[in-house]
């Protein structure tokens, strides 16, 4: 389960393994949703934004997880792995079986 811990440059969120590639490949459907309710041309800063934070957390994945950085204005500045680097393939297969069958 993903904890907050306050720190003096803003707060740092921990997200297990599971948490954590789920976050990396997230739900296809998102894009799609974004783009229906946000205006162009914010809909594709939005979408290129998202875009990089995934890569970003799934380059930076460790055995145990990651943890985002944030500052105190909610931007994340930096993403730290947890234990060894590991790349999250079950994982995500596991999150993509999930949010198929939420979609269906």
């Amino acid at each position: 389960m993903a904890s907050v811990s306050v720190r003096w440059f803003g707060g740092i969120i921990s997200l297990n393994r599971s948490e954590a590639c789920f976050a990396a490949h997230g739900i296809p459907a998102a894009g799609e949703l974004i783009s229906a309710t946000v205006a162009l041309p914010w809909s594709a800063l939005v979408i290129a934004a998202i875009a990089l934070h995934k890569e970003w957390i799934a380059s930076q994945m460790g055995e145990d997880g990651v943890d985002l950085h944030l500052n105190w204005g909610g931007f994340v500045h930096w993403v730290a792995p947890r234990g060894n680097p590991q790349a999250c393939e079950e994982s995500t297969q596991r999150a993509m079986a999930v949010a198929g069958a939420a979609s269906s």
